[in-house]
């Protein structure tokens, strides 16, 4: 069957494809690079993309990319073709709330979390206001520090 439209790094199968290569993660890291130039990569680990249901009711997520930067900062990359506004800002803090519940916490200070780091690569609108230089913000539970 041929294919009517050329592929586009949009699609999510062709992005987890290219950027999630967990033999050759250069690509990745060239991208986050490219998002936060100032940002040092060493080292990056792969989560699974899918985590694991522990009760009926649990949404499981599946993640676009997802991992570890330096042993230091969660991350997670997620590229979306539609939605809202609303509805799109809310996965961002679901999933960041995610990250940040998946560490282990048990009688560990929250001033001790990963930072983590949340992004959504949109191909619709997403901010009411046109920007020409996208500054990304790390989370973080420790008063919003650089990672």
């Amino acid at each position: 069957m041929k294919r009517k439209k050329p592929l586009s790094l949009t699609e999510d199968w062709v992005f987890k494809h290219v950027f999630c290569n967990p033999f050759n993660l250069e690509i990745l890291k060239f991208l986050l690079q490219a998002i936060h130039p100032q940002l040092v990569i060493k080292k990056i680990v792969l989560f699974p993309n899918e985590e694991t249901v522990n009760f009926e009711d649990q949404k499981a997520n599946r993640y676009d990319a997802c991992g570890l930067i330096n042993d230091h900062l969660m991350f997670n990359v997620e590229m979306q073709r539609s939605g809202n506004r609303t509805l799109q800002g809310i996965r961002i803090a679901f999933y960041a709330s995610s990250l940040f519940s998946s560490q282990p916490m048990r009688g560990v200070d929250f001033s001790k979390l990963k930072p983590i780091w949340v992004l959504m690569i949109a191909d619709f609108p997403f901010l009411m206001i046109r920007i020409n230089i996208l500054k990304t913000i790390p989370l973080s539970a420790a008063a919003m520090r650089n990672p």
